[in-house]
């Protein structure tokens, strides 16, 4: 399994190194590969960018395999070093965590959804930075 929990934070002594600005508000899709077949479209937004930390929300669209569908709504926190990202969405109080690369604008990578300390269901996800004016 792919290593979901990245290594990160930065040493007090040296200037943190992250390059990207991610603050602003961000296209989301995932893709559920081993659970029950569900898709979640919709945007989170980072308000704060206190290097390394991130946080903001998220307001998304679970899409079900039946097509039903359901509004979740929760907070983001994250770390960013070098390009690496981790971010958390708590929706409904069901961690969902994120694992990603930027580059180009994109954060690609994979997610986990845990419940009660278990591994519940897995995917990847693509996020498209929109700037604001």
């Amino acid at each position: 399994m792919v290593a979901l929990l990245l290594a990160s934070g930065c040493d007090s002594q040296e200037p943190c190194k992250s390059a990207a600005p991610y603050a602003g508000i961000w296209a989301y899709e995932a893709v559920e590969t081993a659970g029950a077949g569900r898709t979640w479209m919709g945007t989170f937004r980072i308000d704060d960018e206190a290097c390394p930390d991130l946080r903001g929300a998220a307001d998304l669209v679970e899409i079900r395999q039946g097509g039903e569908r359901r509004r979740l709504t929760g907070p983001v926190f994250g770390t960013a070093i070098e390009g690496d990202v981790q971010l958390d969405f708590t929706l409904e109080g069901v961690s969902v965590e994120h694992a990603a690369q930027f580059s180009a604008g994109k954060l690609t990578g994979d997610w986990i959804q845990v419940v009660r300390g278990e591994i519940v269901a897995t995917g990847t996800f693509a996020a498209t930075f929109n700037p604001q004016p």
